[in-house]
């Protein structure tokens, strides 16, 4: 997928 690493790399971000 496009950007997958920067998906998970926000959602991981978020979660703190």
């Amino acid at each position: 997928m496009l950007g997958s690493r920067i998906w998970d790399d926000s959602r991981r971000r978020k979660h703190r």
